[in-house]
């Protein structure tokens, strides 16, 4: 169930700066999974038909990573890197501590306490790259795509074990759970990054 950081995660020049315990809120229905089981009692916490993927929120010099840990029906992880950053800001409802970051192709709802200092520490890592640090972030995002993350898989056992749940005792045989990659969201930021929209909008934060 291990959600850290290994050697092989960074990139080369990178630095971890903040790690928090985090949950990554997608809906279903747009990655392939079937309806939660228990999506009738998450209305409470605000997030009907909508599940949480536990796992570890990172923010290093160059990027935000969320990583799953290993008991999710979604394994993997995605990167959201600094300079594509739109709009980072506090989404909380309720006692649900969240946020929502977004660039132009993608948008994240992450679950996580701390909000204030996480976004004050994302502030501060945004503001303190250089021109030469976005650039040696895109060559290095480019030659390691690996490090990168390719977005998020059905974990099938857990999709299987969910099914059953829905059923319930009914059922007598487990029905196989589609197994299809996910849309490659690490792919999306890595192309996201290299864009010339992105350079464009850079570029200007430095020549204000």
């Amino acid at each position: 169930m291990k959600s850290a950081l290994s050697p092989d995660d960074f990139l080369p020049g990178e630095t971890l700066l903040l790690s928090k315990g985090a949950n990554l809120v997608i809906k279903p229905s747009e990655h392939g999974l079937g309806r939660f089981a228990f999506d009738r009692l998450m209305w409470v916490v605000g997030m009907k038909q909508k599940e949480a993927l536990g796992g570890e929120l990172h923010l290093t010099n160059y990027r935000l990573l969320f990583k799953t840990h290993g008991f999710n029906r979604l394994r993997g992880r995605i990167s959201l890197f600094l300079p594509s950053l739109l709009e980072a800001r506090d989404a909380s409802f309720l006692f649900v501590r969240k946020i929502v970051v977004s660039t132009h192709l993608t948008r994240a709802e992450i679950v996580v306490w701390g909000i204030p200092e996480f976004l004050n520490a994302m502030q501060r890592a945004a503001g303190a790259l250089s021109p030469a640090d976005f650039e040696a972030m895109r060559a290095h995002a480019a030659a390691h795509p690996e490090r990168v993350g390719a977005g998020l898989r059905v974990n099938a056992t857990l999709e299987d074990l969910n099914d059953l749940a829905l059923a319930g005792e009914s059922v007598v045989e487990l029905l196989k759970a589609a197994a299809n990659p996910l849309e490659a969201i690490g792919s999306l930021a890595l192309a996201e990054l290299l864009s010339r929209t992105v350079e464009e909008g850079w570029q200007r934060l430095f020549n204000r």
